[in-house]
Order: C-alpha cells, then structure tokens, then sequence
C-alpha cells in the first residue's frame, strides 16, 4: 500500500493563482542578471561526443501520473494541465475523465514506450515524480531494469510557485529519498528537474542535497541553449526541451497531428545534424509524456522518427548524466 501524499495546504487568504503572495525565505537577494548572449557564435566550445557523433539526443519520458492534482492527494481540484482535452475550468471535487487520461500513462502508454525503446536500443532519461513513483513503484524500477537513468522531478506535478516554501522543501526531501529506495544502487539521483518551480527551488534542492551528502551533478530545468552551461553559481545546465516535446499536443499553438510532430522533429535532426558536421555539435532533447505519446495514433510518427535516428550513424542517444560526465 502507497503511502499517503504530502499535502499542499490551500492558498492563504488573500493569495490568488497569478499573486499567490506566499514568503520565501530561501529565496536569492538578488536575482541574477539574464544571459542574452551565451556562448555567441564565436565563443561556441568545441564539443567531442564519444566515438566523434554529429549529435547528442536525450529522450526524456515523464513521469507524473498520480503526482497532479486530485483530490485523493488532498488538492481541492482536479488537475487542468496537459490532458486531452482543451483545459478545463478549475472546479472543486474529482474529475474522473482527467483522472482517466493520466492513467493511461501508467496502463498502457509507459509499457508500448518501453517496448519500442528496448527493442531499438536506445537509452533514456526518467523524469520521476516522487508521489508518482510511490504509487507505481514499478515504472522506475522497470526503467531502471533497462538502464535507464531516473532525474529527480519535484514530489508533485504542481506550481510551486503557489506551494509554502517550508512544504516544498519537505517535497524535494521526499522525493530524494523516495527514488533512492528505488535505486538498485541506493544513490540520489543525480540530477533534478522542476516543470514549473519557485524562485526559491535552485537553493532549497542545493540544501536538500547538501544535507544527505550527496552530488547534485545537474539542473535540467533550462531551455535556452543547444548546449550544457554553466550557471553563476558553478551548477552544470543541461537543457530540456519545450518544442520537441509531445505537450504541444494539448497545449496550443501546437501539433495537429502527428505528422506536424514527426515533421517538427526530422527538421530540428536535420539542422542539429548539419551544424555538427560543420563542426559545432550540439545537443537534442526528446520530451516525452507516456499519457500523450503512448496513443496509438501519436506514436507511430515516434516510432518512425526513433527509426530514422536508428538509422543514422552520427547521432549518439545519450542520458543527460553522461552528458554531465
């Protein structure tokens, strides 16, 4: 039997889901300066991939269901985000039809996405949710049975932006302990992602590591290089991705069909692909979400794609921790 969720309080009175006015103490003084330049065309580093690849492409699977909100983890709605239907008005109480969509995931589209990835080869990426992770304990570990590698990623698929920093801390705490125990190896993960984070998370996951005595390796929580940077603070960024990623299927402008999908992918292969041939590889994440991608008629435009990567020799499938060491 599951243990029972940690709670998100409701907001305090006077808060609102756009001013949720909550404090934070952990959060930095001072924000740091936004990066418009990066590494510019000319400061690019030259990246070796190992046996000299054109291109480094991470495929992430997301793992959420059960993590987003519904009453049975204590929420007093349902969750709105990333089903199959347009989003739907917040209203108190279940909603068995979203609830439905989410399990799909667990039921039906983790196993065909793991079919197809063990009999191509290809490594991946699992972005877990530690209350997911409770609930079906046997997703990770049958990741983790292919080798995959499991990112810590938030105890629940929530804003945190709207949870109390003293909770979100307990959740990251959780989280971290929750996919150790899942470890064949007992280690942290060894890197953390957010989808939607407060300002204070950067410092409360530094802590929560700090405080176990392991390595945050790195943050996976950017989307805006084609290559791994450094932060002020030292973290390793590797970047995720918000455009080759089937929640555009649900979240418009976006996908409307899976031919737009398998069409946007081939061009952003074929322009990564060219740019390391000329010298300057980069790197390509894959953002996956089982209850999305794992319907049928969604997944034969993946299927042809991871097909078209199989075929080409110059692209190393990769997990974002080797691209960190």
């Amino acid at each position: 039997m599951s243990a029972a969720a940690l709670v998100i309080p409701p907001l305090p009175a006077g808060a609102t889901f756009s001013e949720p006015k909550l404090a934070r103490p952990s959060a930095p003084k001072e924000l740091p300066l936004r990066d418009y330049g990066g590494y510019t065309d000319i400061n690019i580093p030259t990246v070796t991939w190992p046996e000299g690849k054109k291109l480094a492409l991470n495929i992430v699977l997301h793992f959420e269901e059960g993590a987003e909100s519904t009453p049975e983890n204590g929420d007093e709605y349902s969750e709105v985000l990333m089903g199959e239907t347009e989003r739907r008005p917040l209203r108190a109480g279940r909603d068995l039809a979203i609830e439905a969509v989410y399990e799909y995931g667990t039921k039906r589209g983790f196993w065909r996405l793991y079919d197809l990835l063990e009999s191509l080869g290809f490594t991946f990426s699992l972005f877990a949710c530690g209350r997911a992770a409770e609930l079906t304990p046997e997703i990770v570990t049958k990741a983790q049975d292919l080798g995959a590698e499991v990112v810590a990623s938030g105890y629940r698929f929530t804003n945190y932006d709207l949870v109390p920093e003293e909770v979100e801390a307990k959740h990251i705490d959780a989280t971290l302990e929750i996919l150790k125990e899942l470890s064949p190896s007992k280690e942290y993960p060894k890197g953390f992602y957010l989808e939607r984070p407060s300002i204070s998370s950067s410092n409360l996951i530094k802590q929560a590591y700090e405080k176990v005595g392991a390595e945050w390796l790195y943050d996976a929580g950017v989307h805006g290089d084609d290559l791994p940077y450094y932060s002020g603070d030292g973290l390793l960024q590797i970047p995720h991705s918000l455009d080759c990623n089937d929640h555009k299927f649900v979240d418009g402008p976006g996908f409307s069909s899976p031919a737009d999908f398998l069409e946007h992918l081939t061009n952003a292969l074929e322009v990564l692909l060219k740019e390391g041939t000329a010298g300057k590889p980069k790197m390509m994440t894959l953002a996956l979400h089982p209850r999305l991608i794992g319907r049928p008629g969604r997944f034969v435009a993946l299927k042809r794609f991871l097909e078209i990567v199989k075929a080409t020799d110059d692209i190393w499938v990769c997990q974002k921790q080797d691209v960190a060491k």
